[in-house]
This record gives C-alpha cells, sequence and structure tokens, in this order.
C-alpha cells in the first residue's frame, strides 16, 4: 500500500488543531493509502505541542517536530518535507485555511501523472486588501524575473511526489523562496482551484510590513540561481536540524540527527 505524508507546519495553532484533525482524519480514513501527519511546531507558545503530543497518542501515525526557537513557515515545512516518507507528501496550513476536503482531487491529478498538484486561491477569506495585493504582485514579479509560471494566487496547499521532494530536498538553500524552488523543480504540474476560508481561530502570524521585506528578500535571492543548483553556496539545512528540541513518532535518524 502506498503512504501518503501529510505535512503541516503551525505555529501558535493549539485552538484550531482538535477541528483540523477531525476534518483530515474523516478525509483520509476513506482513502486507499496508508498515511502519516507530521506536525512541524515553530516555537509555538502556546500549548501547540501538548495537543500535537495528545493526538499522537490517540493515533500513532501522527507524528511530531518541535523547534526550539522561531524559525518561520519555510523553515518549518522544509522540515516536513524532509522528514516525510510517503510516496506523495501534501502540505497544507493548519489554521483551515486549506480545506482538507480537497486533498482527493489532489492525489487524483497526482495518480493522473502530475508531478507537483499546487492549490490556488479562488477566494481568500478574511485577507486584507494591501495583503492581497502584496500576494499577487509578489508572485506576478517572482514568475516574470524567474521564467516560471504559476497562478499569482498559489499557495502551499500542494502535493509532492517523492522525486520531486528528493530534488529539493537535495538542492534548497534557505535563503531561497522555498515554493518558487519546488516550481522551479517540478516538470509535470497540475493546478486546483479551492477557495480559501478565513482562519478558524486566531489571526495571521504575518503583518503587511512583514510580508513586504519578506518578498524583497526572496525577490532578491531568487533570480541569481541557476536552474541545475546554488552556484557555489552550500545548503545551511543543518542549521535548522540542530534546532529541534524535540520530536514524536520518529527516529532520531529520520530527522537527521546524529
Amino acid at each position: 500500500m502506498s503512504l501518503l505524508s501529510i505535512v503541516v507546519p503551525v505555529r501558535d495553532e493549539a485552538a484550531c488543531l482538535a477541528a483540523f484533525w477531525e476534518r483530515l482524519r474523516a478525509v483520509l480514513r476513506p482513502l486507499s493509502f496508508d498515511f502519516e501527519v507530521i506536525f512541524v511546531d515553530d516555537a509555538s507558545r502556546d500549548q501547540t505541542w501538548n495537543r500535537i503530543t495528545r493526538l499522537h497518542g490517540e493515533e500513532p501515525r501522527v507524528k511530531g517536530i518541535r523547534l526550539a526557537q522561531h524559525r518561520g513557515q519555510q523553515a518549518a515545512l522544509f522540515l516536513g518535507l524532509q522528514s516525510a516518507s510517503g510516496d506523495g507528501v501534501i502540505t497544507l496550513d493548519g489554521d483551515l485555511q486549506h480545506p482538507p476536503e480537497r486533498i482527493p482531487d489532489f492525489i487524483r491529478a497526482w495518480q493522473e501523472g502530475a508531478e507537483l498538484v499546487y492549490g490556488f486561491k479562488t477566494i481568500q477569506r478574511g485577507r486584507g486588501f494591501f495583503q492581497t495585493l502584496i500576494h499577487r504582485a509578489f508572485n506576478r514579479i517572482l514568475a516574470l524575473r524567474s521564467g516560471l509560471s504559476f497562478h499569482p494566487e498559489t499557495s502551499n496547499f500542494q502535493l509532492l511526489d517523492k522525486t520531486l521532494v528528493s530534488q529539493v530536498v537535495e538542492s534548497w538553500n534557505p535563503s531561497l523562496f522555498l515554493r518558487g524552488w519546488i516550481h522551479r523543480k517540478a516538470q509535470q504540474k497540475q493546478a486546483i482551484p479551492f477557495e480559501a476560508r478565513q482562519r478558524f481561530q486566531g489571526k495571521t502570524k504575518y503583518s503587511t510590513f512583514t510580508l513586504c521585506k519578506l518578498g524583497l528578500r526572496y525577490l532578491w535571492f531568487f533570480p541569481a540561481v541557476s536552474r541545475t543548483g546554488l552556484a557555489g553556496r552550500k545548503n545551511s539545512v543543518p542549521d535548522f536540524l540542530s534546532g529541534i528540541s524535540e520530536s514524536i513518532g520518529f527516529q532520531p535518524k529520520n530527522l537527521g540527527v546524529p
């Protein structure tokens, strides 16, 4: 039986996890796949890690990685990709803006031959005008400067084939925009539209200023990267691994920790 990995980066999402797991479990139960769910806790300040630990006690296929310091969503997402064992790896946010109910559509496109199945938002409920403008402008500029082709509302709701995961893990550098790097490495792509709901609880972790700062940083570095690798630059991912404080459901070797 094929294995499906679900990677969920979280930070201060204790109020969302029970509802998220209930909906995700309802989607996964009828599928003809075994599964693992990997929550990557980006140094949450609330009870997120305790909730993940509790879920693991109820369902051993729920696993967790906890970062000792806040490293950002990219680092959390990458650690999840690196730790996943699945033939296909799905990434989505844990605040229920990415609807788990669309996962079967992603799986069908993957089974039809897509190496990367990515979701784009037709509606983003609860997002302000300026944040919407920044998000779309960033994606359009990145596409123009990098030669990549993707929808301006592309998200981190995506499914990667294991071959693509391996390529990304081996070549990514933390200075790069991870989603853009995934698109650069992918050959066969399929886009899936979805409606992004308002956050289940809490508020966004990214202010308009933070989005602008991150966007400028990623645009600055990304165009200089060759299509074959990072010319002369060493992947510094071990810095992330050294920041893991706890994990559940993994053997140490699965996380790259000596």
